[in-house]
């Protein structure tokens, strides 16, 4: 047998007291008066609601398993784009002035000369020789 409160549930989420057959009218009012069950009743149908209401916008928003989102085609606002194209800029100011800064001079000679002699049999120090 089906539990009193379980049935009580179903009554409640199922009719209203009008809609109650006379045996199911005496049993509710063995335990509560018709107020209490219309108090009942109106509570779970607008849990009801809320509840549909809940799940329409939640399904929505998901999205369906296995399914993948393309970030390049979705419309960004006009404002962060701007940003982004002002921060690329300026990124690129503070780059280049900090290369510049830190950028050493070479300076070329225009007269070239020999700084070394090439290491020939006569000039090739005596202590670097192995002999094998």
């Amino acid at each position: 047998m089906e539990n009193f409160e379980d049935r009580l549930f179903d009554l409640f989420s199922q009719k209203s007291f009008e809609e109650l057959t006379s045996e199911e009218q005496e049993l509710v009012l063995k335990n509560m008066t018709e107020e209490e069950y219309q108090e009942n009743y109106a509570m779970i149908h607008e849990f009801k609601e809320v509840d549909a209401s809940i799940t329409i916008a939640t399904t929505s928003l998901a999205t369906e398993k296995g399914k993948t989102i393309n970030y390049f085609y979705q419309s960004i606002p006009v404002y962060k784009a701007v940003a982004g194209i002002v921060l690329a800029v300026l990124l690129s100011f503070i780059l280049q002035f900090y290369v510049f800064q830190n950028e050493k001079k070479i300076t070329v000679k225009d007269d070239v000369s020999p700084q070394s002699t090439p290491l020939t049999e006569e000039n090739y120090p005596s202590s670097l020789v192995v002999n094998l």
